[in-house]
């Protein structure tokens, strides 16, 4: 029964973007205005900080000064599709809050679509949840007001450098659509260059950097890999088709193995190199996420949300996505939380950032119990 609801959600939410009627949404065209008392200095940080900010919470009490979190990224990090106490940054928040007793307060800066470099010349400033390319991440970092006060950064990046169109693909091969090589060249130097200039920016924070995961496994059914094949190529208006269905399957599953064990191994280079360069004590450090063949896409363990799941917030991120300006644009943005990690995906990165955490040496201490989230 919900599996029937679930795809029949999916079919009134194609059949809206669909719609050949354009439709206007005055709320996704509000660009937020920074509010500045009379009086108060112009300061052009403080201002595009208050532009960019997307989310800001304090939790916690206790005395001692706050402690200052900023989040910066793409999607994963925003928490795509989850609700805010579900997000793994929420988690960290609430653990360190715990654990030092002091009040966390939370500056989310990711959002969905982020590219670690600038991408085109568009100043598109939406919602969290609805993906757009700008603000890209180094952006970000230059819009945190106040980063001397920071004592902890969140930031991830790359995948939408690499571009997740191309291992969706299930035309193309890793070696036909040069799977290893993007990775290589936007998952390394843009990252390094990114963090030594975080380094200089936040000049008291610990920096951690968490890894992607695979998309699919040979955990993932048949028939999922077929369907999901079968709305790329809808929704993606790619030329050309798979050989054999059999083929997609094998080359999505190839490419993502390739994509998970490349970008993992580039972000930590990435990190190390940065932290040679700086020459200063380790205080940036990256983390794998570990994900299984059953925590895949449609495997029995899945960690990531489902094309054909309702996730949490997709009734305002629906509302939101029909001012884009054609039918393939709308369907990529109503399923934009499909492969991203659910809630219990959520607590695995929540878990492996506090891991990281511990084994810096100024945040020494146990804080890598399981988090609980608002399910």
């Amino acid at each position: 029964m919900r599996r029937f609801r679930n795809l029949f959600l999916v079919a009134v939410l194609t059949a809206a973007a669909c719609s050949a009627v354009p439709v206007s949404n005055p709320i996704a065209k509000r660009v937020p205005q920074p509010s500045i008392a009379p009086g108060e200095r112009w300061d052009p940080v403080l201002v595009c900080g208050k532009i960019f900010q997307r989310y800001e919470s304090t939790v916690g009490s206790g005395e001692g000064p706050v402690f200052e979190m900023v989040v910066m990224g793409d999607s994963v990090l925003w928490g795509q599709g989850l609700l805010e106490d579900q997000k793994a940054s929420t988690l960290v928040q609430h653990r360190l809050a715990e654990k030092y007793g002091r009040p966390v307060r939370k500056r989310v800066y990711a959002h969905s679509g982020a590219t670690v470099t600038e991408s085109g010349n568009h100043l598109n400033i939406t919602h969290g949840e609805v993906p757009s390319t700008f603000p890209h991440v180094a952006l970000q970092a230059e819009c945190v007001p106040n980063p001397e006060k920071v004592d902890l950064v969140l930031v991830n990046g790359c995948i939408n450098d690499v571009n997740a169109t191309i291992l969706f693909d299930p035309t193309t091969d890793p070696e036909e659509s040069r799977v290893e090589k993007l990775c290589e060249e936007k998952c390394r130097e843009p990252i390094r260059s990114l963090l030594t200039r975080i380094e200089k920016r936040f000049p008291k924070a610990s920096i951690v950097v968490p890894g992607y995961y695979p998309f699919f496994s040979e955990r993932t059914p048949g028939m999922t890999l077929r369907f999901v094949s079968r709305l790329f190529l809808l929704m993606a208006k790619t030329e050309g088709e798979p050989h054999r269905w059999r083929d997609s399957g094998d080359n999505m599953i190839r490419k993502s193995t390739v994509w998970h064990k490349v970008s993992d191994k580039m972000l930590r280079e990435a990190v190390e190199e940065s932290s040679r360069e700086e020459n200063i004590p380790r205080r940036v450090i990256f983390t794998p996420v570990p994900f299984f063949p059953e925590n895949t896409y449609g495997a029995p363990g899945s960690l990531l949300w489902g094309v054909t799941e309702h996730d949490n917030v997709a009734l305002s991120r629906w509302w939101k996505c029909l001012d884009r300006p054609n039918v393939p644009e709308r369907m990529r943005c109503i399923n934009a939380s499909a492969f991203h990690p659910n809630s219990n995906g959520a607590i695995r990165y929540a878990e492996a950032i506090l891991r990281a955490l511990e084994s810096l040496p100024e945040r020494s201490g146990k804080l890598s119990e399981t988090p609980k989230n608002g399910n």
